[in-house]
């Protein structure tokens, strides 16, 4: 049995187990998607929250690549809905592809649509 660092077994440090690579994102689309040989990507900015250099909480901008690969989902939705400005919750999966997964990308299992750029709050829940 592998055991992390520091307990009673002495072990390895190697986790052994499954990895969960889920992300859920709140923010805003920027700029509109981008739809080219089956997929669509989005750029999501949303904000993370910590302590600038002089212990203030401050919220840091994020630019988050988001990549839709269901066929549907990106006839039936990206093309339809998400446009600049959008509201999006997003429950994405982490992956890796290539020879030595050096492509790597935020992948949609779930979208839930919030408002425009000032529209009040209709989100439809489109699941994955």
């Amino acid at each position: 049995m592998n055991s992390m660092p520091g307990n009673s077994q002495g072990g390895t440090g190697e986790f052994v187990g499954m990895a969960f690579q889920d992300i859920t994102l709140i923010g805003k689309v920027t700029g509109d998607p981008v739809i080219q040989n089956g997929f669509a990507f989005i750029n999501l900015k949303t904000y993370i929250r910590g302590k600038d250099a002089n212990q203030q909480w401050t919220d840091t901008p994020q630019v988050i690549p988001i990549i839709f690969d269901d066929p549907n989902k990106i006839e039936n939705l990206v093309a339809k809905y998400i446009k600049d400005d959008r509201t999006l919750l997003v429950k994405a999966e982490y992956k890796t592809w290539g020879a030595q997964n050096e492509n790597h990308g935020f992948f949609v299992k779930m979208v839930k649509l919030g408002p425009r750029g000032g529209q009040q709050n209709n989100s439809r829940n489109i699941p994955g």
